[in-house]
């Protein structure tokens, strides 16, 4: 079965009154999964399977400052047309930690305190018929 999401995004109406002091928003996905579709035949092209995913982003009204922090366990993509082939999947560690604090949020100049990525270990496959499908 497919299910099927929407983004809702949520802001208390105190905000600008400083009574919330903190805001904190957490989104986890267990598995997302996305189809890319070709017209010539029109079919399933390629696919997109993520497991894994937790983005965390927090607010502190005092301080001016956002933090934003994403995780992404798995990641596969595969080619489903002519032939079905995994082009590129992690396979140890999560595939992506990454953290950003930016401060000074209401400035109009976007400064970052602090960020960090990392990835986890990759392995990738493209041969003649994945580079023409491109």
């Amino acid at each position: 079965t497919t299910k099927r999401v929407a983004v809702v995004t949520v802001r208390p109406r105190a905000w600008q009154e400083a009574i919330v002091e903190r805001v904190d928003c957490s989104i986890n996905l267990r598995t997302i999964a996305v189809a890319l579709v070709g017209e010539t035949p029109r079919c399933e092209r390629f696919g997109v399977r993520i497991d894994g995913m937790d983005l965390l982003v927090g607010a502190e009204k005092d301080e001016d400052m956002r933090m934003f922090s994403l995780t992404v366990e798995k990641l596969q993509v595969d080619r489903l047309h002519p032939t079905p082939e995994v082009i590129f999947a992690s396979v140890r560690g999560p595939f992506l930690k990454g953290h950003i604090l930016r401060e000074d949020c209401n400035s109009s100049h976007v400064m970052l305190g602090s960020g960090d990525l990392t990835l986890g270990e990759l392995e990738a496959a493209v041969d003649d018929v994945t580079g023409e499908a491109l």
